[in-house]
């Protein structure tokens, strides 16, 4: 977990507007459990690129992972009414 942390932290200085590189980073930091700092990188990817598909996704899986459902149901929500033929919102969501 910490050497893909360092390898993408290195990525992001090297090309810090690719939107891509702080989904993916914000996303092991959901997998490690800090919330504030996966935030901190999906509202980051969210700013360079706000189409960037899976976001909301991520946003709304870490919510959930943190115990907070009601956030987790919006943003999974907002996840589903962009990408309604995608199967991870909708399981994501069922399983709010």
């Amino acid at each position: 977990m910490h050497e893909a942390l360092d390898a993408l932290g290195k990525a992001i200085a090297a090309a810090p507007e690719n939107a891509a590189l702080h989904l993916s980073r914000g996303d092991l930091h959901r997998r490690h459990g800090d919330w504030a700092v996966a935030e901190k990188d999906f509202a980051q990817a969210e700013k360079l690129d706000p189409a960037l598909f899976g976001v909301d996704l991520a946003r709304g899986q870490m919510l959930a992972d943190a115990g907070r459902d009601a956030g987790a149901k919006a943003a999974l929500d907002r996840f589903i009414a962009r990408h309604p033929g995608s199967a991870p919102g909708y399981l994501a969501r069922a399983r709010r």
